[in-house]
């Protein structure tokens, strides 16, 4: 097909000095469309003529870079075509012959004027900056005599010293005085070639109908126009001077020009390695400056080049606004197919260390299962990494965000997740459905909290997060034995199945007790009262591993309290601790504690415990505490104590951590003293 009578033969010249850019690439996807919609060529030319900044390494990035967005070429460097080589680092024999021609036939002249020199001139002549065709017509005693000084020429058009005017299919006409565009340097006195010349001469060469760029080289238009004329006049080019269109420039903050430096997400590089689509780049990047029309801003690529005309592209410069961008591509992933979308974010979990890559069949599945649950709510592919992180990260490494655990968990969090861990322990079988039937009849109806202060300590102790999928498919995806639900200061305190929690306490407190050969361990969130939640070992096992300090030092002395009031058996009896602890005004309670603090010295060690049948002294609970750095002498009084108190094993235990605390014979009730998690 044709435009403008012409067969439809457009470039894109990217240099390989550094990244593309949204500019180059808004000019490429343009240049495409038109291609595509007018059934023409799109040729891709490497300008790389700068030897100083062009590196193989770029070019082979321009080349990646564009597959990635999908743009496709009919000739280049890379397929060949008529007109080959599409690299002009390739093409200096070409350019060195069009230049003796140009000199030759007059069209230009040797200039051995330096810039200083040039400066001088205009400046007593009171002319504006700019070349003033001193060596237009020197003499050949003038030539003799630079060269004499050794001086080297570089190589100048001369231009016609006319108006020079267009038609440009943006902008409309534009005209350029002579005093404004004077005669140009093709060739620099060491030889190289410049950008007005080899442009527009491989455009030439290659039979380019359409120059459509960036509104920055609308002033080098003259310039190539007066190179197109004498090219044809010295048969180097017999064709059609290519049509111009200049799209409007891209400007960044502030409706500064677009720069990398300024602009870093403006950078193909910062734009994939946050996530982004190449449909939802090229889709936006087409907006800037183009419109499909019916306020029309979501569309594919083939929909873009059906629809693209030049009519439509504005001269007003548009803004680059990454937000809007973000926004479009959030819309692109979520129309994605599943495994689209599996395959997407594969790459980035992979960088984050959290799948291998390739994955292994059990990662793969994971992904697949949890990609779903999260597609409806990122918009970057990037956010994948932590929405996913809680499920395929190691359970060792697991941690959670310091922020979230403070706001979310807090001692007023305890209940939540004392509760939640109850009834998540009865589901069965471990589905989404049964799962949040649980968790809302536990925390919703059971507690009366409204979903938001139920889940979010969930949420939280469960992925690390505040943001994360849906709680119900979260638990799901993690499975029963590695959902962590009671957890204080970002460190998980339970949810490990029986065994496992038995090899913890194994090896970190009983290196040499055999639990094994002991009664079986269970292990289970006893609330203690309506802020506190306690992970216990039963039988005659007390294990805390995890806690927090805030925990230990605001509420023992409720614990310690209720323990000393006689409200044991009555604890013992009741199904919820919670129903019946701190009865007692803290007043009348902190005599009672001073004065069973005070027993401690005296207390008697090896007394038998009614829990237990081994004395206190010779139990791995004496052993684990001074192995861990407690006072192993202490913790039998401190235990003795309790056992004068008729406390069962999770009294004692309480006991043990408040007596820890208390280990210099100061009240806990007015004054505890910290103690680091183990």
């Amino acid at each position: 097909m044709t435009a403008a009578g012409r067969p439809v033969r457009v470039r894109f010249p990217p240099s390989p000095t550094g990244d593309l850019h949204v500019g180059n690439i808004r000019s490429a996807l343009f240049n495409w469309a038109f291609a595509r919609h007018h059934g023409g060529a799109l040729i891709l030319r490497i300008e790389d003529t700068d030897r100083a900044r062009s590196t193989e390494e770029s070019y082979r990035g321009v080349l990646a870079d564009l597959h990635w967005l999908g743009l496709t070429w009919d000739e280049g460097p890379d397929i060949g075509g008529p007109h080959a080589p599409y690299r002009q680092s390739q093409r200096s024999d070409l350019y060195a012959d069009v230049a003796a021609r140009l000199l030759a036939a007059g069209e230009a002249y040797h200039c051995y004027c330096t810039p200083e020199e040039v400066a001088a001139r205009n400046s007593a002549s009171g002319r504006p900056p700019g070349y003033d065709g001193h060596c237009r017509t020197l003499t050949a005693a003038q030539v003799a005599t630079y060269q004499a000084e050794g001086r080297a020429p570089a190589l100048r058009l001369r231009m016609p010293g006319t108006p020079i005017e267009f038609d440009d299919l943006i902008r409309g006409p534009v005209r350029f005085e002579p005093e404004y565009v004077p005669d140009f340097v093709l060739v620099r006195a060491d030889g190289y070639p410049l950008y007005p010349m080899v442009n527009p001469l491989d455009d030439a060469l290659m039979e380019v109908s359409h120059v459509l760029r960036g509104e920055d080289l609308l002033s080098s238009t003259p310039r190539q126009i007066a190179l197109y004329d004498a090219l044809r006049r010295i048969s180097v080019f017999t064709g059609q001077t290519p049509l111009f269109g200049h799209l409007p420039f891209v400007l960044g903050e502030g409706n500064a020009k677009l720069s990398k430096r300024k602009t870093p997400e403006a950078s193909l590089a910062y734009c994939r390695s946050q996530g982004f689509l190449p449909e939802a780049i090229l889709n936006y990047l087409a907006l800037l400056g183009w419109s499909m029309g019916e306020d029309r801003e979501l569309f594919t690529l083939e929909e873009m080049s059906a629809a693209f005309t030049l009519e439509r592209v504005s001269r007003n410069s548009a803004r680059f606004d990454v937000k809007k961008m973000t926004a479009i591509n959030g819309v692109k992933i979520r129309a994605l197919g599943p495994e689209d979308f599996v395959g997407r974010i594969m790459p980035f979990l992979a960088a984050a260390g959290l799948v291998g890559d390739p994955p292994t069949r059990e990662q793969a599945a994971l992904v697949a299962v949890g990609a779903p649950l999260i597609q409806e709510r990122i918009a970057l592919l990037t956010e994948a990494v932590d929405l996913l992180r809680f499920a395929l990260i190691p359970e060792a490494e697991f941690t959670v965000d310091a922020a979230a655990a403070s706001k979310h968990l807090g001692l007023a969090a305890a209940p939540v997740l004392g509760a939640a861990y109850d009834a998540l322990d009865r589901v069965s079988p471990w589905v989404t459905t049964q799962i949040q039937a649980a968790i809302e009849d536990a925390l919703v109806a059971g507690l009366g909290l409204s979903r938001s202060k139920a889940f979010t300590p969930l949420r939280v102790a469960v992925t690390g997060r505040t943001v994360s999928p849906p709680l119900p498919e979260s638990l799901d995806l993690l499975g029963k034995q590695r959902t962590p639900v009671v957890t204080f200061a970002g460190t998980p305190a339970s949810g490990w199945a029986p065994e496992d929690l038995s090899r913890r306490i194994q090896e970190r407190c009983y290196p040499s007790f055999d639990l094994a050969a002991e009664a079986p361990a269970r292990a289970e969130v006893i609330r203690v009262d309506a802020v506190t939640t306690i992970l216990v070992l039963t039988v005659h096992h007390i294990a805390f591993d995890g806690w927090s300090r805030r925990l230990l030092v605001a509420e023992i002395a409720t614990i310690y309290q209720a323990a000393l009031l006689g409200r044991e058996p009555e604890l013992a009896e009741a199904g919820h601790p919670a129903d019946v602890l701190g009865s007692a005004p803290a007043d009348e309670a902190a005599p009672r504690i001073e004065a069973v603090i005070d027993r401690l010295r005296d207390a008697p060690v090896g007394v038998t415990l009614p829990y237990d049948r081994p004395p206190v002294g010779e139990t791995p609970l004496i052993s684990a505490v001074a192995a861990i750095g407690f006072d192993a002498e202490l913790t039998g009084r401190l235990l003795a104590a309790a056992a004068g108190e008729g406390c069962t094993a999770f009294m004692a235990g309480v006991a043990l951590l408040a007596g820890t605390l208390a280990r210099a014979g100061e009240c806990p009730h007015k004054s505890l003293r910290p103690l680091s998690p183990i």
